[in-house]
């Protein structure tokens, strides 16, 4: 079963419209987290002259490759 969420909660999808509301909604914030993520990170690390890189971790290598994409947009 799938359980689509959007701005006016949580459903069970009925039809195509409410999968696209829910990529919609879903593409909205995910988003914006990663370019408020990716502000910050950059901040920080200029910040700090370059000597604190928060995501310089390999768990967070594909954030990283994700963020630096964001970059080149």
């Amino acid at each position: 079963m799938i359980i689509a969420s959007s701005s006016k909660g949580y459903k069970i999808p009925t039809n195509h419209q409410n999968l696209i509301d829910f990529v919609e909604y879903t593409d909205s914030i995910v988003m914006l987290m990663l370019y408020r993520l990716k502000k910050f990170t950059d901040k920080i690390y200029m910040g700090t002259l370059q000597e604190v890189d928060l995501l310089d971790n390999l768990k967070y290598k594909k954030i990283k490759e994700i963020l630096k994409q964001i970059g080149e947009n």
